[in-house]
């Protein structure tokens, strides 16, 4: 049995059309998903998307881009002190420490850029906001 003998009122020529339809739609979907997702979903590693940290024990003061970011976390180089909600997830008194690449401790936090041209801490340890000095 053909696949034109499918149906004896005519509507059996249309089945070909219908499967390539089908196909083509399939491998652009396979496509969309599997091939172009995976570039478009990678996080920025440029010099110009990175963020300044700075350490609250040795004042060390580095900088980490959004792919670099993603990576620490994955390797727990990144950590939540804090309070947490019953659920398990952060609520707005939590905060993030990254392990210091220099003395290896859970104390770097996101830095401020100054205009005099040194990194502070964006808040200190009793959660003030960190200052520019003049």
């Amino acid at each position: 049995m053909s696949l034109r003998q499918v149906s004896s009122d005519g509507s059996g020529r249309l089945l070909p059309v219908k499967i390539a339809v089908v196909a083509v739609a399939l491998v652009g979907l396979t496509y969309f998903l599997f091939l172009k997702s995976a570039d478009d979903n990678a996080q920025l590693d440029t010099p110009d998307s990175a963020t300044p940290y700075v350490c609250w024990d040795d004042g060390h003061v580095f900088r980490l881009t959004p792919a670099e970011w993603e990576r620490w976390s994955k390797e727990g180089r990144v950590k939540a002190e804090g309070s947490t909600e019953a659920g398990g997830g952060l609520n707005r008194n939590a905060r993030l420490l990254v392990q210091c690449p220099k003395c290896g401790k859970f104390t770097c936090v996101r830095g401020l850029e100054c205009p005099n041209g040194k990194t502070v801490p964006f808040v200190t340890r009793d959660n003030q906001a960190g200052k520019c000095s003049e």
